[in-house]
């Protein structure tokens, strides 16, 4: 599979593997070390790319479904780029293990589950944008092969316009 060059590789240590690892809960060995290096590449990639999380109180009613449980306090954890626009999301996180703020290692994996999330999306962003970019490029290369075999001089100018357009696509994707 062509690796994308749009989001950067990285390198990750043995201990964050190892650690991701050991939280990542899945029975399958081999899901276990897929999962951790991914969520290993998110963390240091996030970071890279100078994104940052924030935990804030969740504003909504705690549901408790079919249990008692009533938690102190619900939270939320908000993924954002360098810009401060929110690339990921998750609420309704109540105080896990029944403490009032989540450990070091709930967040952690927290903040690395949402930057997998939030790079998986920009991913598929790109891809899509690429898809859109070959479409338009296969269009201007239909449009030029009728014009070779046209003397239209309104095609002329229809190919002049969409050659522009064209261009001004390529430069807003690069």
């Amino acid at each position: 599979m062509k690796r994308d060059r749009s989001i950067p590789e990285v390198k990750i240590t043995d201990a964050a593997f190892q650690f991701f690892f050991q939280m990542a809960g899945l029975v399958d060995t081999e899901h276990r070390a897929r999962s951790a290096v991914d969520l290993a590449k998110a963390e240091v990639t996030a970071g890279e790319l100078g994104w940052s999380w924030s935990w804030e109180y969740d504003a909504e009613s705690w549901d408790p479904g079919d249990t008692d449980y009533k938690p102190r306090e619900v939270l939320g954890c908000v993924l954002k780029n360098s810009h401060g626009q929110v690339l990921a999301s998750l609420w309704g996180i109540a105080d896990p293990g029944g403490i009032a703020d989540p450990d070091r290692n709930f967040v952690r994996l927290t903040e690395a589950e949402l930057a997998r999330e939030a790079l998986t999306d920009l991913r598929t962003t790109i891809s899509h944008h690429k898809a859109l970019k070959a479409d338009a490029v296969d269009a201007w290369i239909d449009i030029v092969a009728h014009y070779e075999r046209s003397e239209n001089l309104a095609f002329r100018h229809d190919l002049a316009r969409y050659t522009r357009t064209v261009l001004k696509l390529d430069r807003a994707l690069r």
